[in-house]
Parts: C-alpha cells; structure tokens; sequence
C-alpha cells in the first residue's frame, strides 16, 4: 500500500512539474515575443529623449538649424554609451516631413545589417511653443538581437529560480492531494480483502467530492448485495433441505406404515404418490428457473387475445374458489380487446401461480377480483384478495426463491415459496413488471404490466 502512495504521490508531482515547465517555456516565448517588438524603442528611448532636448535648445537660440550637421556628429560620440551611437541612425524632419538630416552615411555602422526603426519625438521651438519637425532613430537588428538575447538570459535567470521554487512548492498540495485521493482509496481496499475474507463491512461515506462519495456508495451496494446474497444461499440451502427431507421423511414413515400393517395400504400409497408429485414439482420449478437463469428458456410469442386467456384461467379455478365459499371475478374495464405479443403458456402460468397464492390466503366467504386495463402503452393485470396481507418487512422478499411468510410455514397453506420467483422471472422476460400493494387485514393486491 506504501509503493501506491509512493507511486500516486510521484505521479501528481510529476503532473504539477509538466504543467508548471510548459508554463515557464511559454512565458519565455511570450516574454520573447514582447521583447522583441517593444526592445527597439526601449533602447533607444534615452537617446531620442537626449537628441531631442540638446536640438530644441538649439533652435530656440538661433531660429534655425544652422551647424545642425555638426551638432549631431557631436551628439553621436557623447552619447551614454558610445557604442550604441555607432549602431544608431538619426532623422530629424521639418514640420513639412522633409529631411534636414539622415546620418546614413555618417553614423552607421560600415556592415550591412537591417535598421529596425526605433524611438519617435517632436521637437519644439521653447521660444514660440511651436512644433518644429521630428527626430526619428534606427537602431541596426543585429545590435537589437544581441541585446535581445542579454536581456532575455538575465530574465530567463529570474524566471528559473521562479519555476525551481514553484516545483519545490507544488510537492506540498502534491502531498496533500495523494493523501486525499489514496485514504478512501485505502479504506476501499481494505474493506473488500475483509469481504473477499468473509467479513462483510460499510463503508461511512462522509466525502464532499461527488467521484469519492458515488464509488463509496456504490461499493457499500455492492457489499450489501454480497451479504443479501450470502444470506440468501444460506436461506436457500437450509429451505431447500428442508422441502426434499420433508417428503422424504413422510415416504418412509408411510412406507415403514404399509410394512407393519400400522396404515392400510391404499392410504399409505395415495400419501406417498402425494410426496413424489410434490416432490416432481419442486424439481421441475428448480430446473425452470435454473434454465431461464441460463437463458436456456425460449418465449414462443403470438398475438394473443389477452381477455381470452384470463376468462380460461378464470375457469379452471372457479370450482375451486366456491368450494371454499370464495368469489373469483372478473372485470374487463378495456374499450377495446387488447391483442399483445405474448407467450400463452407462460402468462396462463403467471395468473394460475396468482390465483393460487390468492386462494390459499383469502378467508372464505370472500372475493377475489381480477381486474383487466389498459394505461398509454401499458396493459395491467390486478389480482386482489381480501386476505390478511403481507408485513412491510417482508414485501421485498416475496419474489425471492423458496421464500414464504412466517404465516405460510406450515404444509396446509405454505407452498414451496418458487411461485412468485417464476411469475417475476416470466414477466422480465416479456419485458414486463410485476407489483405488490399490501394492507394489513385488507388484503394484497398483485399487479402485473406488459408492453402494448
């Protein structure tokens, strides 16, 4: 866990070092860029201001450019840095543009190098306040390089130890920002060895940063849904025990009974037949469920008269419903016959595994009423009892496999708690929902959804 930190801690330095070289390499250029356009009038700001004044001074005394010539031959070698004045070139214009003087010839340098023009200034009569014409100086390009270049290596100096400081400044929030990362980091992965050792944990999610705070939750599902799981495989293989060993039991107990002539064989046949078909039809449930898990069951759809099919399934269960004094209705509340692409088989399936968990449950005398409707691109199925209702706390859970309520745990009334698991798997497979409304001592109401 100390290399990642290491590793994560390297790589955010490393990330900040790019950002802030590309940074200084940038700024260098930029730097370059406004060197190179405002350097020319740069150095030759003083000169001009120099030139200038010393011309103005000798207008305003004599009322014109008399010895202007030889003024500026001596201006050129008392310059501040006489060197420079060998590189400069001077212009000085009359009010009207014309040229009074161009050291063309006389000031500039014998090489070949390009003049850059430099400085610009108005020269004034301090007599009359008048302008009286403009000096202009050039500065050759080869001198404006190297002086480019000085500048630009005593600011590059400046700028490296800026950038060596900002480096070194940058491993601070570096630190900081790899503890932050790699902390909940290391709490996930410390969490999922315990759960990869069988100690299922929660995380407490107490991050502002939505990445840390949705994987955080996430992971706290995911650990939730192993422990349901595990619960669940424990539950199954206990429930799953006990469905096959019951029958079992009850086999040999009848068969132990036919043997010593303590039950007559016709009864201990007609119990036992009773365990081998319940029995057959557990393993047929666990087989379809296995294979539908598989992707093994293939729908055969059809259009099909969906009013049709409940009216039929409706039928086979009426006999049944008023030998316990139960009132099995149906209310079409359609305008118009739905025709959906279903499987029969498997929707008759559907209802019959409904109607049957209805009649077990409901109390005599009372009704079960199935209801057919159509909302926008969806038609529903209700099937409701008048039974004792399910408890909140164990709605979520009916459509789990081999689960039945605590009331429903006897062999009298309890099934085999698949039913409602192959009545939610059939409809996700049509594409469908099915729904549960329940209130205490008033009933359950079952409510299945498939596509138009």
């Amino acid at each position: 866990m100390l290399k990642r930190k290491i590793h994560l801690f390297i790589s955010i330095s490393a990330s900040f070092t790019f950002v802030i070289i590309v940074s200084f390499f940038l700024s260098i250029g930029i730097e370059f860029h406004k060197t190179e356009k405002n350097l020319p009038a740069l150095l030759t700001h003083v000169q001009t201001g120099y030139i200038a004044n010393t011309l103005n001074l000798l207008y305003s005394r004599q009322g014109n450019w008399d010895n202007l010539s030889r003024t500026l031959r001596d201006l050129t070698t008392t310059l501040p840095d006489f060197d420079e004045g060998r590189q400069l070139r001077v212009v000085v214009e009359d009010i009207d543009g014309n040229a009074l003087y161009n050291s063309f010839s006389e000031i500039i340098s014998s090489s070949s190098s390009l003049l850059i023009v430099g400085k610009s200034e108005l020269l004034s009569d301090f007599v009359s306040g008048m302008t009286i014409g403009k000096i202009t100086l050039y500065i050759e390009k080869e001198y404006l390089d190297r002086k480019t270049v000085e500048y630009l290596l005593t600011s590059l100096k400046d700028q490296l130890l800026m950038t060596l400081g900002a480096i070194f400044l940058a491993l601070i929030p570096a630190a900081l920002l790899s503890r932050f990362i790699s902390l909940p980091l290391a709490k996930l992965s410390k969490a999922s060895q315990d759960i990869r050792y069988g100690n299922m944990v929660e995380i407490q999610n107490k991050y502002k940063t939505v990445e840390l705070y949705n994987l955080t939750d996430s992971f706290n599902m995911m650990a939730g849904s192993l422990k349901k799981q595990k619960e669940l495989r424990q539950r199954l293989i206990g429930d799953l025990s006990h469905e096959i060993n019951t029958p079992i039991n009850i086999i040999c107990l009848d068969a132990t009974g036919i043997k010593n002539r303590l039950i007559s064989t016709e009864e201990g046949l007609e119990s036992i037949q009773s365990e081998i078909e319940k029995l057959s039809k557990l393993i047929k449930d666990l087989d379809w469920l296995a294979e539908t898990d598989n992707g093994e069951i293939v729908l055969n759809k059809e259009l099909c008269n969906l009013e049709q099919i409940i009216e039929e399934e409706i039928k086979k269960w009426q006999s049944k419903a008023e030998m316990i004094h139960i009132k099995l209705l149906f209310k079409n509340q359609t305008h118009k016959t739905p025709l959906l692409n279903i499987d029969p088989l498997r929707i008759q399936l559907v209802l019959k595994n409904l109607i049957v968990n209805c009649l077990k449950y409901a109390p005599d005398s009372q009704k079960i009423i199935v209801k057919l409707y159509q909302k926008k691109k969806w038609t529903y199925i209700s099937i409701k009892d008048q039974g004792p209702g399910i408890p909140p706390d164990e709605i979520t859970h009916i459509f789990e496999r081999l689960y039945r309520l605590e009331t429903s745990r006897n062999r009298s009334t309890g099934g085999q708690g698949l039913g409602l698991s192959i009545v939610q798997n059939i409809m996700e497979m049509h594409n469908g929902h099915i729904h549960v409304n329940s209130i205490a001592n008033k009933g359950s109401t079952f409510t299945i959804s498939l596509p138009n």
